[in-house]
């Protein structure tokens, strides 16, 4: 039975469109919380894919996927992969620690969808050398968006908070251990995928 249940909704709509030169282009993803306070909060940021800074963001927006090529020879991967990846950072309001609760990250929508997309979370800290960059704790653990998962809140007690990242697979060895598949020229185009990500607490 969930006690003192808070249901935080972490709304989702998004579309990936694949052309005829099958490029994919996922729309912004909206995120919205409604929060009482002392509950959990949520904050995006994102950060080239290329590589650089995380900085703060006001939506989840994959934008255009670009077709994957070998940096030596040029030739295409067959792969087709986003121009940002994305964080969710999850702590209380008001700081401190809520011991004891249960954050479940859940998944409505297209289940061909949440396949491609990968979720991995990880005790994160303020990096003690650069006040202004972030550092993980332990291995982060992934899962598939269609999967969710569970963490309870004293995963992250006593410093730090959670983060969430969401990415795209990238057909790599630790995307096919979980089963995630990476967007290809096999998927038709035209597909629309739309859904939700539910965070409740409890």
């Amino acid at each position: 039975m969930k006690k003192g249940f808070i249901l935080i909704l972490a709304i989702i709509g998004f579309t990936v469109v694949l052309s005829s030169m099958s490029m994919a282009q996922i729309s912004p993803i909206d995120v919205t919380t409604s929060l009482p306070p002392g509950t959990l909060m949520a904050k995006i940021s994102k950060v080239p894919a290329a590589g650089g800074d995380w900085v703060e963001s006001t939506d989840l927006a994959f934008g255009n996927l670009e077709e994957a090529k070998d940096p030596q020879t040029g030739k295409s991967l067959g792969i087709y992969l986003p121009k940002f990846y994305f964080a969710i950072d999850n702590g209380w309001s008001g700081g401190g620690h809520v011991p004891g609760k249960t954050i479940a990250y859940s998944y409505e929508g297209d289940l061909d969808f949440g396949e491609h997309v990968i979720l991995s979370y990880v005790k994160t800290i303020i990096d003690p050398n650069d006040d202004k960059k972030t550092q993980d704790l332990l291995p982060a653990t992934s899962v598939l968006l269609k999967n969710g998962f569970l963490v309870n809140s004293d995963y992250y007690a006593n410093q730090g908070w959670l983060r969430v990242y969401v990415g795209i697979a990238t057909g790599d060895d630790a995307s096919k251990a979980i089963g995630a598949k990476p967007f290809t020229a096999t998927q038709a185009g035209g597909t629309d995928y739309k859904g939700k990500i539910k965070v409740d607490i409890y």
